[in-house]
């Protein structure tokens, strides 16, 4: 009761004064060291990377878990062939030319000047840029992640990325067997924080979606301002959801 007191003091002291003592943050601005802080125990053994453009994510996975296998999933021809070059000779990391969504088939790819920004065309014909910033169109192969799971020989997620350019959603339903067994246990989406972006799909779709299916929000990392707008609101972020086990 007297330390309580003395802090109490101290602390309407300071703040008449203009310093204010807070908690230290439970989260910080790397993922992998938060994980490796609040999940130590678990073995991450297996990652997939949905949308692993040239493989910035697959290096950071390595670097996390040296020992790890990881499968890289790009669509786009051109960036898959530097995506696949630069891992040919790590037997972990297994590249695929392909795209996923919530049924298998065929979809077309628009290719943007930025490929990192391509995007696989959705109902409706929506688009998230402005015309002239497509560049090209690509047949591509669509598969589910349950369906992708299956032909890999994978039976446990311990980390899933998706950078899908407005398609995480779909890649999400595309994985209701994975996540309806709790064979799941971390997803990462890139999800819209404002209502002017319409690229992401909104981080409270997203989290309903998940938390129905015992997903919990771990934390929030790269988050990017509304840019386009010059505003100062928060644009867009990646989400990382853990299992409720």
């Amino acid at each position: 009761m007297f330390s309580r007191r003395v802090k109490t003091l101290i602390t309407n002291y300071l703040a008449s004064r203009g310093l204010y003592i807070t908690p230290s943050l439970q989260r910080s601005s790397d993922q992998w060291n938060d994980i490796d802080k609040a999940l130590s125990p678990h073995q991450f053994r297996n990652f997939v990377d949905v949308g692993a453009n040239v493989g910035e994510s697959v290096e950071a996975m390595l670097r996390f878990r040296p020992d790890a296998s990881i499968w890289a999933i790009e669509p786009n021809a051109a960036v898959y062939e530097q995506l696949s070059a630069k891992f040919q000779a790590n037997p972990r990391v297994d590249c695929s030319n392909l795209a996923l969504g919530a049924a298998e088939g065929r979809g077309t790819l628009h290719v943007t000047r930025t490929p990192a920004t391509s995007f696989l065309e959705r109902a409706g014909g929506t688009q998230p840029v402005a015309t002239d910033e497509i560049v090209a169109q690509q047949s591509v192969e669509v598969e589910t992640l349950d369906a992708f799971c299956r032909r890999k020989g994978i039976d446990r997620i311990d980390y899933l990325k998706i950078d899908a350019e407005g398609s995480d959603l779909d890649v999400l339903l595309g994985a209701q067997r994975l996540l309806s067994d709790g064979s799941i246990y971390m997803v990462e989406c890139e999800c819209g924080m404002h209502p002017g972006n319409k690229v992401h799909v909104p981080f409270e779709t997203i989290k309903a979606h998940l938390e129905a299916r015992n997903y919990r929000v771990f934390g929030l990392y790269e988050q990017s301002s509304e840019w386009l707008e010059r505003k100062p609101f928060l644009r867009r972020v990646n989400a990382l959801f853990l299992l409720d086990a």
